[in-house]
């Protein structure tokens, strides 16, 4: 198990980089408030299972020939930067649906190639005891110069710089690899390549399991508010279990079905389960809704998703009154930036009225968030209207004057709110497309 001189030189400085933290009180103490914290059952106990799970897949990997000893380093670094890593984040994986396929192609992706051989050549150690703090010290300026308006030049250089050194890395990297062929090409290397890969792929059962836990764990500890009596939150756990199972999605729209309306007998929380397989179903089949109606909730959900504006999922938020909305799209800088959002309001099999909003939180900059507001106007008339309607109300759109007409069917109205409070001179507006009767 031998390090490269890359990473003896990172070694090197971390070791540095403790000792000179270590030396202040203040950073020892926080220091032992981590270890503590880290040392907790939540945390150790899953950790220490994963350890067995990842050593189980090496013994078997060990025996089919695929992993040998000095494969060790490779693997514990693996250990520590993905399996590890992840569990501790494993918030953010249980919300994104596409990480498992990610994770896959970012193991096999040129990306990891390209990686790999950088890793697999270094400089000689004094090159690298200099390059390793320079290009650490490069890309946290370049990060911060992201968050940083006044500084986004000297952001641009430094990117420029790391960019090129990159490519330096690379072509470095090339030229080695081209000039001792005979040394790369060997079963040893491609194993070092090939374990990280091997591994990953084995281990996405383990985190799978582990997403299903925690976020059946999350939504069980949620019913302790929801729903107050002890025996029907003891049956609401067994029938969300056996009810939607691995499907997550379904699973944490009950719970936030039960968490607004909180059922308090056996038939609400039965129906409460019917309501949400009956979306699934609609979902996966919508129905065709009459003009005269409104508009396919299925359909309206996305009139804005290229622009940056998809909604949540479209839910029962009141008796018969359905809702979804988008998160909001910030737009321009400033310390609140301007920002947009598009919600929908209906019934269950239609939806009746389609609302984007502009909020200008930084009234001195509001041009070039009115312009996009002018833009996605368009855009959602052309789709909920057709491109022809969208024309008709095209002048007061770019004038931005307030206006309520009947326009192919639908009661199309743009509106202006003074703010009356908080931010001074913010306001906003309103773009509402609606059935005539609703």
């Amino acid at each position: 198990m031998e390090f490269s001189n890359r990473e003896i030189a990172g070694l090197v400085w971390l070791a540095v980089f403790i000792l000179f933290a270590m030396r202040k009180r203040d950073v020892r103490s926080s220091f032992v408030g981590l270890v503590k914290a880290f040392f907790q059952p939540l945390i150790v106990v899953p950790l220490a299972f994963a350890a067995i799970y990842i050593t189980g897949v090496v013994v078997l990997l060990e025996r089919f020939q695929i992993w040998t000893v000095g494969n060790l380093k490779t693997t514990i670094l693996w250990a520590f930067s993905f399996a590890f890593a992840t569990m501790l984040d494993i918030n953010r994986v249980s919300g994104d649906r596409t990480f498992f396929g990610k994770a896959v192609r970012d193991a096999v992706g040129i990306t990891a190639t390209l990686t790999f051989m950088v890793e697999f050549y270094s400089f000689s150690l004094p090159v690298e005891l200099i390059a390793v703090p320079s290009l650490t010290l490069m890309g946290m300026m370049h990060v911060l110069s992201g968050h940083r308006p006044e500084h986004a030049a000297a952001g641009r250089v430094l990117g420029s710089l790391l960019s090129l050194t990159g490519l330096g890395y690379i072509g470095y990297s090339l030229y080695q690899t081209v000039a001792n062929l005979a040394a790369f090409a060997t079963l040893d290397t491609l194993r070092e390549f090939g374990i990280p890969i091997v591994l990953t792929v084995c281990f996405l059962p383990f985190l799978y399991l582990l997403v299903l836990y925690a976020v059946y764990e999350r939504v069980f500890m949620g019913l302790g508010w929801s729903i107050k009596d002890d025996r029907l939150r003891r049956l609401a756990k067994w029938r969300a279990f056996f009810t939607f199972g691995p499907k997550l999605r379904l699973l944490e729209r009950w719970a936030q079905s039960v968490a607004r309306f909180n059922p308090d007998d056996r038939t609400e929380l039965l129906q409460s389960f019917v309501e949400i397989k009956t979306m699934a179903k609609r979902e996966a089949d919508p129905p065709p809704v009459p003009n005269e109606d409104g508009w396919s909730p299925y359909a309206a959900k996305t009139f804005l998703r290229a622009e940056g504006l998809p909604t949540r999922d479209y839910h029962r938020s009141f008796e018969d009154e359905w809702f979804a909305g988008s998160g909001y799209l910030e737009v321009g800088g400033g310390i609140i930036a301007n920002n947009m959002a598009y919600y929908l309001n209906g019934n269950e099999n239609a939806v009746t009225e389609l609302k984007l909003k502009l909020n200008i939180n930084s009234p001195a900059e509001p041009a070039e968030a009115e312009t996009r507001f002018r833009e996605i106007c368009h855009v959602l008339l052309a789709r909920a209207l057709g491109e022809s309607a969208a024309q008709v109300a095209a002048g007061k759109i770019v004038a931005l004057e307030e206006f309520s007409a009947n326009i192919a069917g639908k009661i199309v109205t743009l509106s202006k709110e003074e703010w009356q409070g908080g931010i001074k001179g913010g306001y906003s507006r309103g773009l509402v497309i609606g059935c005539a009767g609703s």
